[in-house]
């Protein structure tokens, strides 16, 4: 929190008072303001990355109330801070760091991987097996505006075309035998974020025709289902 007013506000009851000790609970300022009594709001006001006011107390309040707000205020802020930091370990965890080479020619992938990172477009990866094909694709989504964003990864090649087609797409109940409940597939799990199609030659033409529909559109439909389903999802 910022530093306390030297003296309270004059719109607000000089008692109850803060207890001294919340000012060292968080660095950012927590805007407390009292109006008159108003229907209860259960959720804490929109902010826009942390900025504007938390949450508000309507007064009369009891020192219980402040107190309660405080804390929510600075368990936010702490998750707020988790989750940053948790986003930075991922972006260094698959960032150019895990790519080992000096040589030219990995400098000029190194060079490609920078410029395609930040544009929408479809990307194909090519290299034999076990030269970190995966490797490259999780730096392009570290790299990119989607680094925040689900990187979902599936392996085409160790999948049954029939269960391949539900597998990416998903299905509706009742969609095939076994089908008891609705399922998403992975384009609406990594929805905003990357799917990397591993080995993606071995997949039939059929679904290579629904995979076409979805780069042009950033549509599709569910296994045996009738919505077209939006998605933003780099391939």
């Amino acid at each position: 929190m910022g530093q306390a007013f030297p003296q309270p506000p004059k719109t607000v009851s000089a008692t109850p008072r803060l207890n001294p000790n919340c000012a060292t609970v968080s660095p950012r300022t927590l805007a407390a303001a009292a109006q008159p009594r108003q229907p209860h709001r259960s959720s804490p006001l929109p902010t826009d990355r942390g900025l504007g006011a938390f949450d508000f107390i309507t007064k009369p309040f009891k020192n219980d109330e402040i107190l309660l707000a405080v804390k929510n205020a600075a368990e936010h802020h702490r998750l707020e801070q988790e989750n940053s930091r948790l986003k930075q370990s991922l972006r260094e965890r698959y960032g150019f760091k895990n790519i080992i080479g000096k040589s030219a020619p990995m400098q000029q992938i190194f060079d490609l991987i920078a410029q395609v990172a930040p544009r929408r477009s479809t990307i194909l990866i090519q290299g034999e097996s076990g030269t970190g094909k995966e490797l490259v694709a999780k730096a392009v989504h570290a790299s990119s505006g989607r680094a925040g964003a689900p990187f979902v990864a599936i392996n085409c090649g160790n999948i049954p075309s029939d269960l391949l087609e539900s597998e990416i797409f998903g299905h509706v109940k009742g969609a095939y035998t076994g089908a008891t409940a609705s399922k998403k597939g992975l384009f609406e799990v990594a929805n905003t974020g990357t799917l990397f199609l591993d080995e993606v030659g071995t997949i039939s033409p059929e679904i290579q025709g629904k995979l076409l529909r979805v780069i042009q559109e950033r549509e599709f439909r569910r296994l045996g289902g009738l919505e077209n389903i939006k998605v933003d999802v780099r391939i």
